[in-house]
């Protein structure tokens, strides 16, 4: 054997010994979370006036750490679609999701401009997922749409 084989010989050896002591971190990918949260559906009988509606969800109790007890979304109706006019949530087609919210017993109230118009009552279970590896981040959060029925 060479003195240069001799050396990469005792140089492999010496890595083969270490390497497993070493600490290279988890692997993760970087996907996010679609739809984590609470997340509700609009089904609007055609009697119902074109207009903007508030939803309202009030938690009582809630996954996570819970600073959040409230949040609001405004609903825009036009001609029988129903589409995202402003406030916390996200989504189009009549289905919409408060993100980073996750009531598992809640209120939920919707109302426009003359007062309330229905109130309903939810209990949801949250299932949780890690898409970019059981070690990684982030912790993603979903349950089945509530359907708000007017």
């Amino acid at each position: 054997m060479t003195q240069l084989n001799l050396r990469r010989t005792a140089t492999a050896l010496a890595l083969a010994l270490v390497m497993p002591a070493c600490d290279f971190g988890t692997s993760c990918t970087l996907i996010g979370c679609a739809n984590s949260g609470f997340t509700f559906g609009w089904q609007a009988p055609d009697t119902l006036p074109d207009g903007t509606y508030t939803v309202t969800v009030t938690a009582s109790a809630f996954v996570g750490d819970g600073r959040q007890t409230t949040a609001a979304c405004d609903v825009e109706l036009n001609d029988g679609v129903a589409s995202r006019a402003g406030g916390a949530c996200s989504g189009f087609d009549g289905t919409f999701t408060f993100s980073d919210f996750f009531p598992t017993e809640a209120l939920v109230v919707v109302s426009d401009a003359d007062g309330t118009l229905v109130e309903n009552s939810v209990s949801t279970t949250y299932t949780s997922n890690r898409p970019n590896g059981p070690d990684c981040g982030p912790v993603c959060r979903t349950a089945p749409a509530f359907m708000i029925a007017l």
